[in-house]
C-alpha cells in the first residue's frame, strides 16, 4: 500500500512538472489555456496512473502459462516497469510484509494524515459557514449587468462580490456596493463575476479544495492552487476587456473593491481580488491579453493530452507480462500414498523432479512446499542460514522458518504433478531458468489457488547469532583479482572434479578450480571447507551452514577471497554436520569430533578472522490461512 501511494505521488509530481513546462511554453497565450492545464494537474492527484496501467494489462492477451520468450524479460519492458513504478515492492502475491517498525511508521503517518485532513476540513467549514450566514442575511436585488443571467443578492457586511454555489450559483454583492462604485465600475465588476459563472469556477475550485484537503502534506498541490487562482482571475480579466469595457473603469472598480471589502474566505467563492493585484492592474491598463492558440499549438496540446491518457495504457500493455502471474497449464494434486509424516519429524518425500515442461513434487507437506516456493525460490528470509527445516523447536538457536497454520500442514503429504508451456527443451544446468519459474512463481500461484494460502512475513529480534569480524592482528589473506584467480579445468575431456581433487590442489598451494564457489567435505580426520572467490558476506553465509547459529558479516572488508579451512567439528558445529562427519568416518555422532584438530574458530583465527557471539533479527513466514486442497486436476 505504501509503495502504491508513493508511486502515485511520484507520478502526479512528474505530471505537474510536465504541465509547468507546457504552461511556460504557452505563457503568451490566453490565461484560460494555462488554467485548464493546471486543472489537469489537479485532477491527476485523484486519478492514479495505475488505473490506466490496469486497463492496458487487461487488454493484453491473457495466458495461463509462461512462454519460453518470457524467461528473460526484455530490457525495454523492465525499464518501462521501473519508470512507471520505481518504488514497487517485489513481493510474491499472497505474501504480505508485516514488520513491526514499518507498521508503526505506517500507523503514525496515517494518524498524522487524518489529523491534517480534519484540521483543514474544519477551517474550510468555518469559512463556508461565514458565507452561508451572508446568504441567509441577503435579499434579492436587480443588477443591470446580471439581469436574466444569475440571481443577484445583496448581503450586509464587508464580503467582496462573489459567485456562491456549485449547482445553483448566485451572485452575492455587498449591500452598499452601488454607492461605492460608479455604474461603469459596477458593470465591469459584475462582468468579471459572470465570467466566473460561465467558466464554472465554483465547481473546479471546489474540486481543487478537495485535492488540497486530501493531499495537504504535498507542497505541490498548494502551489497548483495558487496557479489556478492566478490564471482564472487573469482569464476573467481578459474576458472583460474583450467585451469592450473601459480598462480604467475596470481597474478602478477592482481597486475600490480591494480597498473597501475583504477577500472571500474560500477559493470556491471567486471574487475579483484574487491573484497579484499589481500585475493584473498593469495588464488591464496596458490592455494586455493573451493571443489565441494557432493550429500547431492546438495540435501539440491535443497530442499531449492523448499521450497523457495512452502512455500509461501502453505501459500496462508492455509490462503486463512482468505482473501476470505465470501458472501451470495443467496441475493435479493427490494425497501421497506413503502416508503422513510423524508430527515434529523431518521426513518427507522425494522432493521436486523436473523434465522439460513438467514438474513433480513427490510426497511433500504444505510447509515443505511453502519453503520450496517462497523461501528457496522467492524472497529470502532475513538472516536466514538456510537451515533447519520447519520442525525445529522454537527455543533453538535457529527458529523455525515457518510458523502458524493448521497441524495438517506439517503432517499430511501431497504429490503435485504439473505441466507448463515454458519448456526450452534443455536439461541439466541449462534448464535452471525453467526450474526456477516452475518452483517459484508457478508453484506459489498453485498453492494460493488450490490451498487458499495466505502468508505474511515477520521478524523475531534478539536471536543468538555469531558475528564474523577481523581479528586483532588484522586480516592475513589478500583479495583475489577480477578473474578470481581460479584454475581452469576442461570438463569436456574428463569427469567432474571431485572434492578430494579440489582439496589436494588447494593443499599444494594451488587455486581452486573455476566454477566451484563453495565446497566442503571430510579430509582425513578433519573437515575441509573451500571458498573460491567469495566476498565476506558469502564467507559468513558459508559459515552459517557449518555452525549452529547464523553468522553475520561484520568485517567491513571489501573484495573477494580464496579461503581454505581444515577443522574438527565440535559442539559449535551444527548437528547435521556432526552426523555427516561421523557417518563418513564410520563413527557414531558422539565420537565424530576429533579433539586433537583445530576448531573452526581456531582455523579462522589463523587467517585473521574471528567469530564472536551476537544477537540479531531473524525473519520467518507466518501461515495466516490454509485449506486442504481440491484433489484432482484442473
Amino acid at each position: 500500500m505504501i509503495a502504491h501511494a508513493v508511486n502515485h505521488l511520484w507520478q502526479s509530481t512528474l505530471f505537474a512538472a510536465v504541465i509547468a513546462l507546457l504552461a511556460v511554453a504557452l505563457r503568451r497565450n490566453g490565461a484560460h489555456v494555462r488554467y485548464w492545464l493546471w486543472f489537469g494537474a489537479s485532477i491527476k492527484f485523484f486519478v492514479p496512473f495505475a488505473l490506466f496501467v490496469g486497463l492496458g494489462a487487461l487488454a493484453a492477451s491473457p495466458s495461463s502459462a509462461l512462454p519460453a520468450s518470457r524467461l528473460a524479460p526484455g530490457a525495454v519492458t523492465v525499464a518501462v516497469d521501473r519508470v512507471a513504478q520505481p518504488f514497487a515492492l517485489d513481493l510474491p502475491d499472497g505474501l504480505v510484509t508485516r514488520d513491526t517498525g514499518r507498521e508503526f511508521i505506517a500507523a503514525a503517518a496515517a494518524s498524522i494524515w487524518v489529523l491534517g485532513v480534519v484540521a483543514i476540513a474544519i477551517m474550510r467549514l468555518r469559512g463556508w459557514r461565514r458565507v452561508r450566514r451572508a446568504i441567509a442575511a441577503s435579499a434579492a436585488i436587480e443588477l443591470s449587468g446580471a439581469r436574466g443571467t444569475v440571481t443577484a443578492r445583496s448581503a450586509p457586511g464587508l464580503l467582496e462580490p462573489g459567485v456562491v454555489g456549485l449547482w445553483r450559483p448566485v451572485l452575492l454583492v455587498p449591500a452598499n456596493i452601488a454607492a461605492c462604485l460608479t455604474p461603469s465600475q459596477l458593470d465591469a465588476v459584475v462582468a468579471h463575476e459572470l465570467c466566473h459563472l460561465r467558466r464554472r469556477d465554483t465547481l473546479t475550485s471546489a474540486f481543487h479544495m478537495l485535492v488540497e484537503t486530501t493531499f495537504w502534506f504535498h507542497p505541490l498541490v498548494w502551489w497548483i492552487g495558487a496557479r489556478l487562482v492566478d490564471e482564472r482571475e487573469r482569464a476573467c480579466d481578459e474576458a472583460v476587456l474583450g467585451l469592450g469595457l473601459e480598462p480604467r473603469d475596470y481597474a478602478e472598480g477592482i481597486l475600490n473593491v480591494c480597498r473597501l471589502y475583504v477577500e472571500s474566505p474560500l477559493a470556491c467563492v471567486p471574487g475579483v481580488s484574487g491573484a497579484s493585484i499589481k500585475q493584473r492592474i498593469e495588464a488591464i491598463m496596458s490592455h494586455r491579453s493573451g493571443v489565441g492558440l494557432n493550429l500547431s499549438r492546438r495540435v501539440a496540446l491535443a497530442v499531449a493530452a492523448v499521450a497523457a491518457l495512452t502512455a500509461p495504457v501502453l505501459a500496462g500493455l508492455i509490462t503486463a507480462p512482468l505482473h501476470q502471474e505465470p501458472k501451470f497449464e495443467v496441475a493435479s494434486i493427490r494425497p501421497c500414498e506413503s502416508g503422513p509424516v510423524v508430527a515434529g519429524g523431518r521426513g518427507g518425500g522425494g522432493g521436486p523432479v523436473f523434465s522439460p515442461g513438467y514438474f513433480v513434487f513427490n510426497c511433500g507437506t504444505l510447509e515443505q512446499l511453502i519453503q520450496a516456493a517462497y523461501i528457496n525460490n522467492g524472497e529470502p528470509l532475513l538472516n536466514d542460514a538456510g537451515r533447519p527445516g520447519p520442525y525445529q523447536d522454537e527455543t533453538a538457536a535457529f527458529p523455525p522458518r515457518l510458523r502458524g497454520g493448521p497441524d495438517w500442514a506439517r503432517t499430511e503429504k501431497y504429490t503435485i504433478e504439473a505441466k507448463a508451456e515454458i519448456s526450452t527443451g534443455r536439461t541439466g544446468r541449462d534448464a535452471q531458468p525453467e526450474r526456477k519459474i516452475m518452483m517459484g512463481p508457478m508453484l506459489r500461484a498453485l498453492l494460493e489457488e488450490r490451498f487458499q494460502l495466505k502468508l505474511h512475513r515477520d521478524v523475531q529480534n534478539d536471536i543468538p547469532m555469531y558475528a564474523l569480524t577481523v581479528a586483532k592482528g588484522g586480516l592475513k589473506i589478500q583479495p583475489v583479482g577480477p578473474d578470481g584467480g581460479c584454475t581452469p579445468a576442461d570438463l569436456s575431456q574428463r569427469s567432474p572434479i571431485s572434492l578430494q581433487e579440489e582439496i589436494q590442489l588447494v593443499r599444494r598451494g594451488g587455486k581452486p578450480y573455476c566454477g566451484h564457489g563453495i565446497m566442503g567435505g571430510p579430509v582425513g580426520s578433519a573437515w575441509a571447507l573451500v571458498l573460491n572467490g567469495q566476498p565476506m558476506e558469502g564467507v559468513a553465509r558459508a559459515l552459517s551452514g557449518q555452525l549452529d547459529r547464523t553468522v553475520l558479516d561484520k568485517t567491513g572488508v571489501e573484495g573477494k577471497f580464496i579461503i581454505y579451512l581444515e577443522y574438527a567439528p565440535d559442539e559449535h558445529v551444527n548437528a547435521a554436520m556432526i552426523r555427516a562427519f561421523g557417518q563418513t568416518r564410520g563413527d557414531t555422532p558422539a565420537a565424530a569430533s576429533d579433539p586433537s584438530g583445530p576448531t573452526l574458530f581456531a582455523a579462522l583465527e589463523k587467517i585473521g578472522l574471528r567469530i564472536e557471539t551476537a544477537k540479531g533479527p531473524k525473519g520467518y513466514i507466518v501461515i495466516d490461512r490454509a485449506e486442504r486442497p481440491t484433489i484432482g486436476g484442473r
